[in-house]
């Protein structure tokens, strides 16, 4: 509803009515004027049904007009029975006139003779009104939806309110009848103005199919299709125009003398208070240093940054060595995201295996730690360091990892830690991209090639390591992993040697779930644990010792992975439960069960309450 004027509330009254939503609709009122009394309907609030539609009252919806409402109103109010929500009078502010809808009011005049103005009415039409004139939260407006039913219902009040009549106002009446008499559109002619509308635009959809420039109008080009490889200008096109980008999005980042200005202004403009310790810098000068750097320095320099550097000073400052940094590794990720998107060939933002081995092939020169490796060892070194991507970031063995999730590992910055002249020897050792790791899986390699073919069968990969994994688990191995022959090639080689090393990661874990997954169920029930238990006390009763029974060390693997289901343990269960590792190794290595079951013994004599069972 909306409101125009204001209409003074005097003496209060009663009257018994029901509120009604009202849309604005096609009548102006000539003018309104306030003299007389009469009684209208004043809710503070009405809630109208969101889609209901028209709704008739009892005694199939006689409407009727109620003269002189002051005394009416209240024998009405006294006549009426069947209960308070019967009680409904609908007032309506037309010259001494109000709208009524009961269902068991014989005095009041009947609304019927103006049957035959509503008989060229459809039940679904409305009547609709013009209320600029009506006051928000003081008056009801009525919606009328048939021809006999004229109320609306949306919630029954019980109001008391005085209203001074408004006078001159167009008579109630005379509306209803002029909106009877307006030409009605009938259900033939909307019907063939249906069909016109579909034909006309089920016409321009054929000539939009036939003319494929017609679409290109309306919806831009999205899709580019990749050209084939035997398309040889397509793709080095392809790769200049990359290539170009690449060079440009380069020339957007801070070189290292924007660097070392960008630190000179952060150390001249810090805020104070000054404290010896560190050099803090607050939000106004942190702007500041923003417009004195440049363009290229405004992107590090957001209110979204400043907050995520806030250590918990109490002036709301943050550290300027912390905000150096963060703008050093964010020119940094940038860099390698470009250097990467070089190698991305295809361009669709992931490298392939051959795209790998070209970038660490061509970054060799550039580790001063790599500088002693031969030549002839450079191909065992990138497929040694490429496979660890691709075992770690390719679990799915798709052949190609996302430059997004190698930027998001730490392994490429283990690979640039190559770069440090003087790196530790304990480092080196742990880094699995170092000259001396790489040297030390290829030679194992070789010391387990007994007949030098440079392949490893069944028996030369049994001793690996201490050489006491179980003939079940070679057995499994062979299986489960690719093969030449029944021999295991030097890449096959190095994901065992990443799955045995990383035992408690996901990607190790999901690597032997696979090979102790006997029957390919998705679970490890009773049967598949025994099958390999089995295998630990034949080689027990070998070593002269006492077999364990299965059931007791049954019952341990279960107290400690907790399955969802008490039946089996699924892939999931290991990598929750978070000793996943130590139940791999007390069913696939003697030497690992053999330290699990004196795990306490060495705890007491070297001090460490968890030994290490690999």
């Amino acid at each position: 509803m909306s409101a125009v004027t204001d209409y003074p509330v005097p003496n209060p009254g009663e009257v018994l009515a029901s509120t009604a939503s009202f849309p604005h609709g096609m009548v102006t009122p000539k003018s309104h004027q306030t003299n007389g009394s009469t009684t209208v309907l004043t809710p503070e609030d009405v809630h109208p049904y969101s889609k209901a539609g028209s709704r008739k009252t009892h005694g199939q919806g006689r409407i009727r007009i109620l003269r002189d409402i002051p005394g009416k109103a209240e024998l009405e109010k006294n006549g009426m029975g069947g209960g308070a929500d019967a009680n409904v009078v609908n007032v309506m502010p037309t010259k001494n006139m109000a709208v009524e809808s009961s269902s068991n009011s014989d005095e009041l005049q009947d609304i019927d003779s103006l049957s035959s103005d509503f008989n060229n009415c459809s039940e679904s039409e409305e009547f609709c009104f013009d209320v600029a004139y009506i006051k928000k939260k003081y008056f009801v407006v009525v919606k009328f939806a048939t021809r006999k039913s004229l109320v609306h219902y949306c919630r029954q009040l019980y109001i008391k309110h005085n209203l001074r009549v408004i006078n001159d106002v167009m008579d109630f009446r005379t509306a209803l009848i002029k909106y009877t008499t307006l030409k009605k559109i009938d259900k033939t002619e909307n019907e063939r103005r249906e069909s016109e509308y579909f034909s006309k635009y089920y016409e321009e959809g054929k000539k939009g199919k036939d003319d494929p420039k017609e679409s290109y109008s309306v919806i831009p080009k999205f899709y580019y299709k990749l050209p084939r490889e035997e398309d040889v200008l397509a793709q080095k096109l392809r790769e200049e125009a990359r290539a170009i980008f690449l060079q440009r999005r380069g020339k957007q980042l801070l070189n290292n003398t924007e660097l070392k200005a960008l630190w000179v202004l952060l150390d001249k403009h810090h805020s104070p208070p000054h404290s010896d310790e560190e050099q803090m810098i607050n939000y106004q000068d942190f702007l500041h240093v923003a417009n004195l750097g440049g363009p290229k320095c405004r992107p590090y320099f957001t209110p979204t940054v400043f907050a995520k550097l806030q250590g918990g000073d109490p002036y709301g400052r943050v550290s300027i060595m912390a905000l150096f940094n963060y703008v050093m590794r964010k020119v940094w990720y940038h860099q390698t995201r470009i250097g990467l998107s070089l190698y991305d060939v295809i361009g669709q933002g992931y490298l392939r295996e051959v795209d790998l081995e070209n970038y660490i092939l061509e970054l060799i020169p550039t580790l001063p730690q790599l500088d002693g490796l031969e030549k002839s060892f450079h191909s065992f070194y990138v497929c040694t360091a490429v496979r660890k991507f691709l075992f770690f970031l390719d679990p799915l063995r798709t052949g190609r990892v996302r430059i997004q999730d190698i930027l998001a590992c730490s392994f490429l910055d283990d690979l640039l830690e190559l770069r440090d002249v003087d790196m530790p020897k304990d480092l080196q050792d742990s880094n699995w991209f170092s000259a001396p790791s790489a040297l030390r899986v290829y030679g194992q390699y070789l010391n387990l090639d007994k007949d030098h073919n440079g392949m490893l069968n069944k028996e030369e990969l049994a001793g690996y390591g201490t050489g006491t994994l179980t003939r079940a688990f070679m057995d499994r191995v062979f299986q489960e992993c690719l093969t030449y022959d029944g021999e295991m090639d030097y890449k096959t080689y190095l994901d065992f040697v990443l799955a045995m090393e990383n035992r408690q990661e996901p990607q190790s874990l999901h690597y032997l779930f696979r090979i102790l997954d006997v029957d390919g169920k998705g679970y490890l029930d009773t049967f598949c644990l025994n099958y390999f238990f089995r295998a630990i006390q034949e080689q027990m009763r070998v070593h002269g010792q006492e077999p364990i029974l299965f059931e007791d060390v049954k019952d341990e693997v279960f107290d400690m992975v907790k399955p969802a289901n008490p039946a089996w343990i699924t892939l999931q269960d290991l990598v929750n439960c978070g000793q996943g590792d130590t139940v791999v190794t007390i069913l696939i290595d003697l030497n690992g069960f053999w330290t699990y079951e004196n795990r306490e013994a060495m705890a007491a004599d070297t001090g460490d309450p968890s030994p290490d069972l690999m």
